[in-house]
Protein backbone atom coordinates (compact mmCIF):
# COMPACT_ATOMS: atom_id res chain seq x y z
CA UNK A 1 0.00 0.00 0.00
CA UNK A 2 1.07 3.57 -0.67
CA UNK A 3 0.44 6.41 1.79
CA UNK A 4 -0.12 9.84 0.24
CA UNK A 5 0.72 12.53 2.80
CA UNK A 6 -0.80 15.97 2.25
CA UNK A 7 -0.22 18.81 4.77
CA UNK A 8 -3.03 21.35 4.76
CA UNK A 9 -3.31 24.81 6.24
CA UNK A 10 -6.42 26.83 5.37
CA UNK A 11 -6.76 25.18 1.96
CA UNK A 12 -10.17 26.17 0.58
CA UNK A 13 -10.40 23.64 -2.26
CA UNK A 14 -8.97 20.67 -0.41
CA UNK A 15 -12.09 18.56 -1.13
CA UNK A 16 -11.78 18.83 -4.92
CA UNK A 17 -8.03 18.28 -4.81
CA UNK A 18 -8.28 15.11 -2.71
CA UNK A 19 -10.88 13.73 -5.10
CA UNK A 20 -8.48 14.25 -8.00
CA UNK A 21 -5.63 12.47 -6.18
CA UNK A 22 -7.88 9.54 -5.25
CA UNK A 23 -9.18 9.26 -8.83
CA UNK A 24 -5.62 8.96 -10.21
CA UNK A 25 -4.72 6.22 -7.72
CA UNK A 26 -7.90 4.22 -8.29
CA UNK A 27 -7.59 4.51 -12.06
CA UNK A 28 -4.13 2.92 -11.86
CA UNK A 29 -5.23 0.18 -9.47
CA UNK A 30 -2.94 1.26 -6.62
CA UNK A 31 -3.89 0.29 -3.08
CA UNK A 32 -3.62 3.52 -1.10
CA UNK A 33 -4.47 5.64 1.88
CA UNK A 34 -4.54 9.43 1.90
CA UNK A 35 -3.43 11.18 5.08
CA UNK A 36 -4.37 14.85 5.41
CA UNK A 37 -2.54 16.69 8.18
CA UNK A 38 -4.50 19.74 9.27
CA UNK A 39 -1.74 22.01 10.55
CA UNK A 40 -3.88 24.08 12.92
CA UNK A 41 -6.11 25.68 10.28
CA UNK A 42 -8.04 28.67 11.65
CA UNK A 43 -10.80 28.45 9.04
CA UNK A 44 -13.79 26.16 8.80
CA UNK A 45 -12.31 23.61 6.41
CA UNK A 46 -14.88 20.92 5.49
CA UNK A 47 -13.06 17.64 5.96
CA UNK A 48 -16.28 15.84 6.87
CA UNK A 49 -17.40 15.96 3.24
CA UNK A 50 -14.15 14.31 2.21
CA UNK A 51 -14.66 11.49 4.70
CA UNK A 52 -18.19 10.90 3.41
CA UNK A 53 -17.25 11.05 -0.26
CA UNK A 54 -13.87 9.31 -0.36
CA UNK A 55 -12.60 6.05 1.07
CA UNK A 56 -9.21 5.30 2.62
CA UNK A 57 -8.90 8.77 4.11
CA UNK A 58 -7.44 9.79 7.47
CA UNK A 59 -7.41 13.32 8.86
CA UNK A 60 -4.78 14.14 11.49
CA UNK A 61 -5.60 17.33 13.36
CA UNK A 62 -2.62 19.02 15.02
CA UNK A 63 -3.24 21.06 18.17
CA UNK A 64 -1.87 24.23 16.54
CA UNK A 65 0.13 25.40 13.55
CA UNK A 66 3.51 23.65 13.86
CA UNK A 67 4.69 24.36 10.30
CA UNK A 68 4.86 22.29 7.15
CA UNK A 69 8.04 20.42 8.11
CA UNK A 70 6.49 19.14 11.34
CA UNK A 71 3.21 18.34 9.59
CA UNK A 72 5.07 16.18 7.07
CA UNK A 73 6.76 14.31 9.93
CA UNK A 74 3.36 13.71 11.53
CA UNK A 75 2.20 12.13 8.28
CA UNK A 76 5.32 9.99 7.90
CA UNK A 77 5.12 8.79 11.51
CA UNK A 78 1.51 7.69 11.05
CA UNK A 79 1.74 6.28 7.53
CA UNK A 80 0.63 2.64 7.26
CA UNK A 81 1.89 2.08 3.70
CA UNK A 82 5.07 0.38 2.54
CA UNK A 83 6.04 3.68 0.97
CA UNK A 84 4.89 7.28 1.28
CA UNK A 85 4.41 10.10 -1.21
CA UNK A 86 4.53 13.67 0.12
CA UNK A 87 2.81 16.38 -1.91
CA UNK A 88 1.21 19.82 -1.58
CA UNK A 89 -2.50 20.26 -1.01
CA UNK A 90 -2.89 22.86 -3.77
CA UNK A 91 -2.04 20.37 -6.58
CA UNK A 92 1.03 22.28 -7.72
CA UNK A 93 2.53 18.80 -7.53
CA UNK A 94 0.78 16.79 -10.28
CA UNK A 95 -0.85 13.61 -8.91
CA UNK A 96 -0.57 12.07 -12.38
CA UNK A 97 3.10 11.40 -11.61
CA UNK A 98 2.40 9.24 -8.55
CA UNK A 99 1.91 6.01 -10.58
CA UNK A 100 5.26 6.61 -12.33
CA UNK A 101 6.94 7.19 -8.97
CA UNK A 102 5.38 4.03 -7.59
CA UNK A 103 6.55 2.03 -10.62
CA UNK A 104 10.13 3.28 -10.19
CA UNK A 105 10.01 2.21 -6.55
CA UNK A 106 8.26 -1.13 -7.02
CA UNK A 107 9.68 -2.35 -10.33
CA UNK A 108 13.04 -0.58 -10.60
CA UNK A 109 13.99 -0.79 -6.93
CA UNK A 110 14.69 2.87 -6.20
CA UNK A 111 14.27 3.75 -2.51
CA UNK A 112 13.54 7.44 -3.07
CA UNK A 113 11.95 9.05 -6.13
CA UNK A 114 12.45 12.82 -6.13
CA UNK A 115 10.16 15.21 -7.94
CA UNK A 116 12.15 18.13 -9.38
CA UNK A 117 10.75 21.25 -11.01
CA UNK A 118 11.41 21.53 -14.74
CA UNK A 119 10.35 25.18 -14.41
CA UNK A 120 10.10 27.47 -11.42
CA UNK A 121 6.55 28.64 -12.15
CA UNK A 122 5.26 32.19 -11.85
CA UNK A 123 6.84 34.08 -8.96
CA UNK A 124 6.90 37.75 -8.08
CA UNK A 125 10.19 39.57 -8.56
CA UNK A 126 10.91 40.00 -4.84
CA UNK A 127 10.34 36.34 -4.01
CA UNK A 128 12.41 35.21 -7.01
CA UNK A 129 15.30 37.48 -5.96
CA UNK A 130 15.34 36.34 -2.31
CA UNK A 131 14.95 32.66 -3.18
CA UNK A 132 17.79 33.01 -5.68
CA UNK A 133 20.06 34.34 -2.92
CA UNK A 134 19.02 31.48 -0.62
CA UNK A 135 19.73 28.75 -3.17
CA UNK A 136 23.09 30.31 -4.08
CA UNK A 137 24.08 30.36 -0.41
CA UNK A 138 23.17 26.69 -0.06
CA UNK A 139 25.23 25.84 -3.14
CA UNK A 140 28.25 27.89 -1.98
CA UNK A 141 28.20 26.49 1.56
CA UNK A 142 27.35 22.85 0.81
CA UNK A 143 28.03 22.33 -2.90
CA UNK A 144 24.43 21.12 -3.36
CA UNK A 145 22.12 22.66 -5.95
CA UNK A 146 18.58 22.34 -4.57
CA UNK A 147 17.06 25.12 -6.68
CA UNK A 148 14.68 22.75 -8.47
CA UNK A 149 14.10 20.36 -5.57
CA UNK A 150 10.65 20.05 -4.03
CA UNK A 151 8.86 18.22 -1.22
CA UNK A 152 7.11 16.11 -3.86
CA UNK A 153 8.83 12.75 -3.47
CA UNK A 154 8.24 9.08 -2.82
CA UNK A 155 10.01 7.58 0.18
CA UNK A 156 10.43 3.80 0.30
CA UNK A 157 10.21 1.49 3.28
CA UNK A 158 13.90 1.55 4.30
CA UNK A 159 14.47 5.34 4.20
CA UNK A 160 11.03 5.85 5.77
CA UNK A 161 12.09 3.70 8.72
CA UNK A 162 15.37 5.65 9.03
CA UNK A 163 13.60 9.02 8.97
CA UNK A 164 11.25 7.90 11.73
CA UNK A 165 14.27 7.19 13.94
CA UNK A 166 15.49 10.78 13.63
CA UNK A 167 14.29 12.62 16.73
CA UNK A 168 15.69 16.13 16.34
CA UNK A 169 13.22 19.00 16.70
CA UNK A 170 14.86 21.27 14.13
CA UNK A 171 14.46 19.78 10.70
CA UNK A 172 14.25 20.57 7.01
CA UNK A 173 12.37 17.85 5.14
CA UNK A 174 14.48 17.93 1.97
CA UNK A 175 17.67 17.82 4.03
CA UNK A 176 16.72 14.75 6.06
CA UNK A 177 15.58 12.84 2.97
CA UNK A 178 18.91 13.70 1.33
CA UNK A 179 20.92 12.80 4.43
CA UNK A 180 19.60 9.23 4.80
CA UNK A 181 21.07 8.28 1.42
CA UNK A 182 19.76 5.11 -0.31
CA UNK A 183 19.27 4.67 -4.04
CA UNK A 184 17.32 7.44 -5.68
CA UNK A 185 16.16 8.76 -9.02
CA UNK A 186 14.81 12.13 -10.10
CA UNK A 187 11.83 12.86 -12.32
CA UNK A 188 10.86 16.31 -13.56
CA UNK A 189 7.47 17.98 -13.57
CA UNK A 190 5.96 21.28 -14.63
CA UNK A 191 4.80 23.36 -11.69
CA UNK A 192 1.02 23.66 -11.84
CA UNK A 193 -1.03 26.74 -11.04
CA UNK A 194 -2.68 26.78 -7.64
CA UNK A 195 -6.21 25.38 -7.77
CA UNK A 196 -7.43 28.01 -5.34
CA UNK A 197 -6.43 30.45 -2.62
CA UNK A 198 -3.06 32.04 -2.11
CA UNK A 199 0.26 30.87 -0.76
CA UNK A 200 0.40 30.53 3.04
CA UNK A 201 4.12 31.32 3.12
CA UNK A 202 4.59 34.74 4.72
CA UNK A 203 7.96 36.55 4.49
CA UNK A 204 8.57 35.70 8.16
CA UNK A 205 7.92 31.97 7.59
CA UNK A 206 10.10 31.94 4.46
CA UNK A 207 12.96 33.65 6.30
CA UNK A 208 12.69 31.18 9.21
CA UNK A 209 12.68 28.24 6.79
CA UNK A 210 15.72 29.62 4.95
CA UNK A 211 17.68 30.04 8.20
CA UNK A 212 16.75 26.51 9.31
CA UNK A 213 17.70 25.06 5.94
CA UNK A 214 21.14 26.71 5.90
CA UNK A 215 22.00 25.85 9.50
CA UNK A 216 20.80 22.26 9.14
CA UNK A 217 22.54 21.64 5.82
CA UNK A 218 25.93 22.87 7.02
CA UNK A 219 27.88 24.08 10.05
CA UNK A 220 30.17 26.20 7.86
CA UNK A 221 28.81 29.57 9.16
CA UNK A 222 30.30 28.70 12.57
CA UNK A 223 33.75 28.95 10.98
CA UNK A 224 33.16 32.51 9.77
CA UNK A 225 34.46 34.08 13.03
CA UNK A 226 37.71 32.09 12.68
CA UNK A 227 38.10 33.08 9.03
CA UNK A 228 37.37 36.75 9.71
CA UNK A 229 39.78 36.83 12.67
CA UNK A 230 42.58 35.65 10.38
CA UNK A 231 41.62 38.26 7.77
CA UNK A 232 41.60 41.04 10.38
CA UNK A 233 44.95 39.90 11.75
CA UNK A 234 46.56 40.57 8.37
CA UNK A 235 44.46 43.73 7.89
CA UNK A 236 45.67 45.11 11.19
CA UNK A 237 49.25 44.24 10.29
CA UNK A 238 49.13 46.02 6.92
CA UNK A 239 47.18 48.93 8.44
CA UNK A 240 49.88 49.40 11.06
CA UNK A 241 52.59 49.42 8.40
CA UNK A 242 50.59 51.89 6.28
CA UNK A 243 50.09 54.24 9.24
CA UNK A 244 53.81 54.23 9.99
CA UNK A 245 54.75 55.33 6.48
CA UNK A 246 51.75 57.63 5.92
CA UNK A 247 50.97 60.96 7.58
CA UNK A 248 47.23 60.84 6.78
CA UNK A 249 45.24 57.96 8.15
CA UNK A 250 41.82 57.23 9.69
CA UNK A 251 40.56 54.24 11.63
CA UNK A 252 36.86 55.13 11.33
CA UNK A 253 35.91 53.00 8.25
CA UNK A 254 37.89 50.06 9.59
CA UNK A 255 36.18 50.29 12.99
CA UNK A 256 32.72 50.40 11.40
CA UNK A 257 33.51 47.39 9.25
CA UNK A 258 35.02 45.47 12.16
CA UNK A 259 31.95 46.18 14.35
CA UNK A 260 29.60 44.94 11.61
CA UNK A 261 31.52 41.71 11.17
CA UNK A 262 31.64 41.10 14.94
CA UNK A 263 27.88 41.57 15.18
CA UNK A 264 27.38 39.20 12.25
CA UNK A 265 29.52 36.54 13.92
CA UNK A 266 27.62 36.99 17.19
CA UNK A 267 24.33 36.58 15.32
CA UNK A 268 25.48 33.37 13.62
CA UNK A 269 26.58 31.92 16.95
CA UNK A 270 23.24 32.91 18.49
CA UNK A 271 21.30 31.08 15.75
CA UNK A 272 23.18 27.83 16.32
CA UNK A 273 22.86 28.26 20.09
CA UNK A 274 19.10 28.65 19.70
CA UNK A 275 18.99 25.41 17.68
CA UNK A 276 20.92 23.61 20.43
CA UNK A 277 18.58 25.07 23.06
CA UNK A 278 15.52 23.72 21.24
CA UNK A 279 17.08 20.28 20.95
CA UNK A 280 17.94 20.22 24.67
CA UNK A 281 14.30 20.94 25.54
CA UNK A 282 13.32 17.71 23.72
CA UNK A 283 9.81 18.93 22.98
CA UNK A 284 7.80 16.94 20.40
CA UNK A 285 7.77 18.12 16.81
CA UNK A 286 3.99 18.19 16.84
CA UNK A 287 0.98 17.38 19.03
CA UNK A 288 -1.97 15.47 17.61
CA UNK A 289 -5.34 16.72 18.79
CA UNK A 290 -7.53 14.21 16.97
CA UNK A 291 -7.52 11.62 14.21
CA UNK A 292 -10.57 10.94 12.06
CA UNK A 293 -10.92 8.65 9.10
CA UNK A 294 -12.29 5.62 7.38
CA UNK A 295 -8.95 4.08 6.35
CA UNK A 296 -8.00 0.83 8.04
CA UNK A 297 -4.43 0.90 9.34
Amino acid sequence: MISVIIPSYNEEKIEENISEVAAVLEKNGILYEIIIIDDGSDRNIKYDNILKKEKNIRIIYLSRNFGKESALCAGLDNAAGDCAVCMDADLQHPPELIPQMYSLYKKCGYDIVEGAKSDLGKRNAGYAFLSGIFYRLIKILTGKDINRNSDFRLIGKKPLSSIREMKECNLFFREITDWVGFSRVRIYFDTQERTGGTSKWTPKKLFSLAVSAITLYTSFPLYIPLITSIIFLFTALFSGIFNIISEHHSYTPLLFFLSSVLLLCTGITAIYTEKIYREVLRRPRYIIKEIKGNAEK
